[in-house]
């Protein structure tokens, strides 16, 4: 039974927004009147219309739009969970539905478009783009770490030396310096 599958038996005893015997399954029209909802909500007498679950308030209430007793025999006072024994009132969707696949629009019967799912998508994009700018931050960094150790690997190659020879190049050069700096230090002395 759809009632056990929404556990609204389990949910009543967690919310504290009517007493627990009063929070019951509902399978409504939407307060746009273009799909059914199921949802667990307080119970609420309808007075002469159709019931709906609005989404935005997120109560059951009467759908002002659809007067129970002129699409079919209804009570004038009913409990919001007997919407069930009123079909005639679920025909608005049928109606609606149709005019949508005329216009093209994809409206689906039985399902409600919520913002749960686009919610779904920030959750789940947020962190895909962090993480994918982190990694492409990483490897530039890495890139441009390389790059000079790339530069200094080409110059020694375009000059037609390894690294021990630029090393011994290197020391003679010191050496020379040492030699020149020792001559002129004895050029003053004289």
């Amino acid at each position: 039974m759809a009632a056990n599958i929404k556990g609204c038996e389990a949910l009543a005893r967690k919310q504290n927004c009517t007493d627990p015997s009063l929070f019951k399954y509902h399978c409504v029209i939407n307060d746009q009147g273009n799909a059914l909802v199921e949802v667990c909500a307080p119970v609420f007498y309808i007075h002469g219309f159709c019931t709906e679950f609005n989404v935005q308030d997120l109560v059951i209430q009467p759908h002002f739009g659809i007067r129970c007793s002129n699409i079919t025999p209804c009570a004038d006072r009913y409990l919001s969970t007997s919407a069930y024994l009123y079909p005639k009132c679920f025909d608005v969707i049928k109606k609606r539905t149709t005019l949508s696949l005329r216009n093209e629009a994809t409206t689906s019967l039985y399902n409600v478009t919520t913002d749960e799912t686009e919610d779904l998508i920030l959750y789940l994009l947020i962190p895909i783009v962090i993480v994918l700018l982190v990694a492409i931050s990483v490897l530039f960094g890495w890139l441009y770490r390389r790059k000079p150790a790339r530069k200094l690997q080409t110059n020694v190659t375009q000059h037609g030396s390894t690294a021990k020879e630029s090393t011994n190049l290197l020391q003679e050069k010191v050496k020379n310096n040492k030699e020149k700096n020792l001559e002129v230090e004895i050029h003053h002395e004289i």
